[in-house]
Parts: structure tokens; sequence; C-alpha cells
């Protein structure tokens, strides 16, 4: 019996897939639980449709987390690695983004509104520049450069 070497390729890839983001199941509970985790790892979490209002997330690792449609809203994510995460539809509006990585993060129907970016790097961000109206930019990466439009 012969294995064809797409196949072996493809189990290795999709085995290896889960690997690269691991995140701490203590530190998802303990931010259910307290809204509550700074610094705490929850790389490639999924937290679709969590309830975050103003949840301190500073410094946490989301780097590759499902976000979608969350509700961050007045949440502190200052200097929080989100590089890589999906947080399509999530309300950050009067979020503190202030030096979050934002690089490769997909940001489609995100509502920002009030949010500080100021330092933040969405340099390959996925987003619609519209959605940065309302918000605090100053050393703020973007795809065309740096924004220091809010910058006093």
């Amino acid at each position: 019996m012969t294995i064809k070497i797409p196949v072996v390729l493809a189990v290795l890839v999709l085995s290896s897939a889960g690997e690269a983001f691991a995140f701490d199941a203590a530190h998802v509970q303990k931010l259910k639980l307290m809204r509550a985790c700074p610094t705490c790892d929850l790389s490639g979490a999924n937290l679709v449709y969590a309830d975050l209002k103003n949840a301190d997330l500073s410094g946490a690792n989301l780097s590759g987390a499902t976000l979608k449609e969350a509700d961050l809203s007045g949440a502190n994510l200052r200097d929080a690695n989100l590089s890589g995460a999906d947080v399509s539809g999530t309300d950050f509006n009067g979020a503190v983004l202030f030096g979050a990585d934002l690089k490769g993060a997909v940001m489609k129907r995100t509502f920002l509104l009030r949010a500080d970016l100021r330092q933040a790097d969405l340099s390959t961000a996925e987003f619609d520049p519209a959605i940065l109206e309302g918000t605090s930019l100053c050393g703020t990466l973007l795809p065309t450069g740096t924004d220091d439009s809010g910058c006093k």
C-alpha cells in the first residue's frame, strides 16, 4: 500500500498547525471570570462573541486569537500582542490599544470609535482606513507609513 506524498504533507501541515499557538487554558478561565488577565498567554484562543467590556488585557499575548464579534469596548489592551488575530466585527470603541501590535490582524467591520491607537502597529493589518476616523493616532504605524495626526 502506497501513501501519496501530498496526503502525507497535508497531514504534517495540519498536525503542526495547532502547535503554532498554545494558549494557557487557566488564563482563558481567569479572563472569563475576572475580565482581567494582564500579560496572559491567550495566543490562538477562541474568544468569538466574548463579552470582555472594560477588560484588562494589558501586555497580553493574543497573537493568532479569534476575537470575532467580541465586545472589547473600554478594554485596556496597552502593549498587547494581537498580531495575526481575527478581530472582525469586534467592538473596540473607547479601548486603549496604545503600543499594541496588530501586524497581520484581520480587522473587517471593526469598531474603533474613540480608541487610543497611539504607537500601535497596524502596518500589515487588513482593514478599511475609514475605521480609523475618531481614533487617537500618534506614532501609529499604518500601511501608508507613520501617522502623527493626533500628536500634540
